[in-house]
Parts: structure tokens; sequence; C-alpha cells
């Protein structure tokens, strides 16, 4: 909805997750300002300090973010809701998993198989992308050295492509982002 000189107020969003999901975020703000009346806008967030400043007044925030925040004295977020993914893997909850990504031609059967690889990670402050990894490595007794070389490639969506392409040999993906990514591109979905 478009601030008009009628609404003296702008409801702002702001999305802190994958491009892949810019397009249902921007709708959810749409719909919320078509239902309250409000003009609303989504932007791509930088920092939570935005909502503090008065810059951003909803987000759309990974967990790990969200469960650090609220540990600091002065949390500048509150919960409001979670998404709940229909496909049946996700059983009727609000939960996502870290899927582990191959090229299909790859002869990688397992995850022990990754030994060695190019491993592909969104950043370090991914829980799905890179915590959730170190965390199994830890617990199966190995470190991230268990690879053979890692690479930062900045996003979800990007560490998909470079498994495709293959700059990478695997990479972990956010379950959400995964199936959308899988959802609006069905020809590379025959690819991983």
């Amino acid at each position: 909805m478009q601030n008009d000189q009628h609404y003296p107020f702008t409801l702002r969003f702001a999305t802190f997750l994958s491009p892949v999901l810019y397009d249902a975020y921007a709708f959810i703000a749409s719909s919320i300002g078509e239902q309250i009346g409000c003009p609303s806008q989504l932007t791509v967030g930088h920092s939570l300090e935005e909502f503090v400043e008065g810059e951003a007044h909803i987000g759309f925030v990974c967990g790990l973010l969200y469960s650090q925040r609220t540990h600091c004295p002065f949390c500048p977020i509150e919960l409001l809701a979670a998404p709940v993914p229909y496909p049946p893997r996700y059983q009727g909850k609000p939960l996502y998993f870290s899927d582990v990504i191959v090229h299909k031609e790859s002869s990688f059967a397992s995850f022990e198989d990754l030994q060695g690889c190019r491993w592909g990670y969104n950043e370090h402050v991914s829980h799905s992308g890179w915590n959730l990894v170190r965390y199994s490595l830890y617990k199966q007794g190995h470190t991230p050295h268990f690879f053979g070389s890692t690479v930062e490639t900045g996003s979800h969506q990007r560490s998909i492509e470079m498994v495709i392409q293959g700059k990478v040999e695997a990479a972990a993906i956010d379950s959400l982002v995964l199936d959308l990514f899988l959802l609006d591109n069905p020809d590379l979905a025959a690819q991983i």
C-alpha cells in the first residue's frame, strides 16, 4: 500500500532473511497494511537497531538472531508469530531444518563422504547454514577442518547456485529457503 497524504503513519516492515523469501514477506506486509487501513512498506533490514531508531516496526528475522537478542538487557523486538510450513515433513509445527545438498552427479552418499570436500555456507551467523553444521561435526568428533575448504557464499540462494555450478561440492541450506527455491525453480531442483 502506498503512503498517502490522508494517513500520517507508514507501517514499516524489514526483512533480515533470504532474498528467496522477499515476495512472501512483501505480500504479508501489504496484506497487513490493507487489513488495518495503514500504508505499509517492506525494506531489506541491515541491523536490529532499525527497531530502536523507529526505522522498522515489524521484522522478519531468523530464530537464532531473535533468541540472541532476547538475552540483551534491552531487546527492541518481541515475537509475534512464527511460520508453520505446509509440507508434511514439518508436521504442522513452526520449525525448520538444515538440509545438506550436493549436485545430483556427485558421488557423495552420506555426511561422512563429505570429508575433504569444498563446503559452501551462507554466513557465520547462520544457524541453519553454519552453526548446525559445526554442532553436527562436534557431535561426530570432527572440527570444521573436516572439510577440505570452506567458502562463505553470502546467502542460502547463492550456496544452492554454487552447488549447481560445481563451485562448491556441498552446502547446508535452511529448509524453508530450499523448499521455496525449488518450488520457484523446478528446472534446478533436478540438479541437486
